[in-house]
């Protein structure tokens, strides 16, 4: 679960970055 919302947030973070 914890890596899950990991990916998650990464991909948010990296989508906002773009």
């Amino acid at each position: 679960m914890f890596f899950l919302v990991l990916i998650f947030f990464t991909q948010l973070t990296s989508s906002i970055s773009s």
